[in-house]
């Protein structure tokens, strides 16, 4: 292709869109603009439209995409949270609210960061270069943090830098990796109700236990009932959340028990046929709210039985503080709900049995 005609290219790509422009902002309509194309370019613009719509819807969603994860960023606490896709929608689970700085405490935090960061300099510990790099990624996490509008502009610049990038070829798409299989989805009914009971009996421990078990331990406990929870809420997808239990007042804990228990309550429905199933909501039901559970002569007050759910005298206990750990004091769900035969091995047994010649 001739210089002149790669000129002549890029001339009608910019008479088009120009003539776009005019489009968008009303002053023609779209079929005037198209009338006063000759019909030589008829085809090009054509071509050109349909590039630029695709173009433009994608450059839409991209922003949408970065300016809700900004967004979330901002007001909530993402460690232990866990994005779930489903027809084409995108939730979070596991959020946790992010508590408010006062004005004073932050601008006393970015001081010392700044002081630090200096001091780094003089000392030799950081090049110039990096220590306006950090300051740089600084400001722009409080930015993002305090202020709407400065968040939209940057998933916008970012989404631009995207489309761009990918439209001149400079940008690698890497390889999606394969999504991982949530181990919970292959739980048969009966093996995913004991592991929604057991994760419950999880966050039950764990506000007992108090201080006895580090945050980040917390942390990954509730990541596993948030794994569970993307399972169930492909089996019950029209779970309506029920309200907080009482009992709860670990905030970390708070909203992802009310809605393990919304799930479990569907499961109950579904599975109606387990007494025992019924018998323990029940009894739930009571004490998240902090009340005993009452059935004729006899009273059980909540979460009494120590040896299961941990006694809440353990926070007493201060030079244990910060030692329990996820892995060794709380259960693991998924390996409870798979201990418990499938419907499969089960029928097998009953062959078994059924084979036996007793005498």
């Amino acid at each position: 292709m001739s210089e002149h005609d790669e000129n002549r290219k890029f001339g009608d790509l910019a008479d088009f869109l120009h003539t776009m422009g005019d489009v968008a902002k009303g002053k023609i309509s779209f079929a005037d603009a198209v009338k006063d194309l000759n019909e030589k370019d008829k085809a090009i613009a054509k071509e050109f439209f349909n590039k630029a719509k695709e173009t433009f819807k994608d450059l839409m969603k991209s922003i949408k995409d970065k300016k809700r994860d900004l967004d979330m960023q901002a007001k909530y606490d993402m460690g232990s949270a866990v994005k779930v896709s489903q027809n084409g929608q995108t939730s979070y689970m596991g959020v946790k609210e992010k508590p408010k700085k006062s004005y004073f405490k932050e601008f006393i935090e970015n001081g010392g960061r700044s002081l630090k960061n200096a001091g780094e300099v003089l000392t030799g510990e950081k090049t110039l270069g990096q220590a306006v790099k950090a300051e740089l990624k600084a400001v722009d996490v409080s930015m993002s943090g305090s202020y709407r509008g400065y968040r939209y502009a940057k998933a916008t610049v970012e989404g631009l830098r995207d489309i761009i990038a990918r439209h001149r070829g400079t940008k690698k798409e890497h390889p999606q990796p394969k999504k991982e299989i949530n181990p919970y989805d292959k739980l048969e009914p009966n093996q995913f109700s004991v592991a929604l009971h057991t994760a419950y009996t999880n966050l039950v421990r764990i506000e007992n236990f108090g201080p006895l078990l580090p945050e980040k331990e917390k942390d990954i406990a509730i990541a596993e009932v948030n794994k569970l929870m993307e399972s169930a809420k492909k089996r019950y997808p029209d779970m309506q959340p029920t309200d907080k239990g009482a009992y709860f007042k670990d905030t970390k804990i708070q909203n992802t028990e009310a809605q393990l228990f919304a799930y479990m309550q569907k499961d109950c429905e579904k599975n109606s046929d387990n007494n025992l199933v019924k018998q323990e909501m029940k009894k739930y039901e009571a004490w998240r709210q902090n009340k005993d559970y009452v059935q004729g002569f006899v009273s059980e007050y909540p979460f009494n039985n120590v040896e299961l759910y941990g006694g809440t005298i353990t926070k007493d206990m201060k030079g244990l503080h910060g030692k329990f750990t996820a892995k060794d004091h709380l259960y693991n769900p998924l390996e409870k709900g798979q201990n418990v035969m499938s419907d499969k091995q089960l029928l097998k047994e009953k062959m078994k049995i059924a084979k036996l010649n007793l005498k």
